[in-house]
């Protein structure tokens, strides 16, 4: 799946991009650009030789080359076509992204989960207001205070989520291709654990749908979040390790899997409670 390298557009096998500085010739002298001639003599009368003065006026300029995109410009510009090469095919979408080396891709779609975790949560905490407000209406009638859990905490939670997801994980996968011998960076871990947030994200925007109407459906979509987490981490580790297809490779994998779950846990357990 190459990209422009002018636009960093996705083009398919054998495809030339469109953009003006990919069609745009290579070298071309500008039609304005005239070559200055020598002066030629003339034969003047009485037969004295003069001599012609040729035009020096400087041609004008050539046309300023179009501003190329930034590097964030071309990442936005690379998330649709992404997403569609995603839908066709996980892992052959996650090694491009990986061999193009696009860590702003994938730090982008992290962010997108970010935000797909944060609404999540405030659909969750209003959903637990309304149920703490029916629950605990009697204790008005004694003077009691109203209970409720303030919808921003739902920014620090989702951001706390999203970072021990998208960081143990790919810390977990690094130390997976190291015990399989694998010679990949931190830099393509972190990439192909970064592009394959997108099914965790969709899932954490249909909780948050989902939630707003249902507080037992949300919560049970935000449940599955943990085994398609384990799934969807399949796609960079059995492209990322050469030797996936025995016993250790298995055993390695559901442990760190259990070790990321049971950390993620602990952290939130000891901020919630």
């Amino acid at each position: 799946m190459p990209y422009c390298e002018h636009c960093g557009a996705y083009l398919e096998e054998g495809q030339r991009c469109t953009c003006q500085a990919s069609q745009a010739p290579a070298s071309a002298p500008h039609p304005d650009h005239i070559p200055p001639q020598e002066a030629q003599p003339e034969s003047g009368a009485g037969g004295q030789t003069t001599t012609t003065q040729t035009d020096t006026t400087p041609p004008p300029p050539h046309q300023a080359a179009p501003a190329q995109p930034s590097k964030f410009s071309a990442a936005l510009q690379n998330v649709l076509p992404f997403l569609k090469a995603y839908w066709r095919s996980p892992a052959q979408a996650t090694q491009s992204a990986v061999g193009q080396k696009d860590w702003l891709l994938a730090a982008l779609l992290c962010v997108a989960q970010a935000v797909a975790a944060i609404l999540a949560f405030v659909a969750v905490f209003l959903r637990l207001n309304q149920l703490i407000a029916s629950l605990f209406s009697f204790l008005a009638f004694f003077g009691g205070d109203e209970l409720q859990i303030s919808p921003a905490l739902s920014i620090p939670y989702g951001l706390l989520a999203t970072v021990l997801g998208v960081g143990l994980m790919t810390i977990m996968l690094f130390v997976l291709t190291k015990l399989m011998k694998s010679g990949v960076s931190f830099l393509d871990v972190f990439i192909a654990c970064g592009v394959n947030t997108i099914p965790i994200t969709i899932l954490l925007l249909l909780a948050f749908l989902v939630g707003l109407v249902s507080f037992g459906l949300g919560l049970w979509l935000l449940a599955m979040v943990l085994p398609v987490f384990a799934a969807v981490g399949l796609i960079p580790a059995r492209l990322l390790c050469p030797s996936q297809g025995g016993g250790k490779f298995w055993g390695c994998y559901l442990v760190g899997i259990m070790l990321v779950a049971g950390i993620t846990w602990f952290i939130f357990s000891s901020i919630l409670f």
